[in-house]
């Protein structure tokens, strides 16, 4: 996932819909695990997680959008 691209779209649509009060939150989270057993690896597992949180003011209001 490319988070500079999907930040310049939400900034761009911000101006767009002219909304000057925003926070873009990114997360990105690698994890890898390896057991082993008689020196041998038994389990092996990897996963990469991650996301984009968009949160604006609108009036009074704060609008979360994920």
């Amino acid at each position: 996932m490319d988070y500079n691209f999907i930040k310049e779209i939400l900034i761009d649509e911000a101006k767009a819909q002219d909304v000057n009060q925003y926070e873009i939150y990114c997360m990105k989270e690698k994890n890898v695990s390896v057991e082993t057993l008689a020196d041998e690896i038994s389990s092996f597992t990897s996963s990469d997680i991650g996301g984009v949180c968009f949160r604006c003011i609108v009036g009074a209001h704060m609008l979360p959008l994920s």
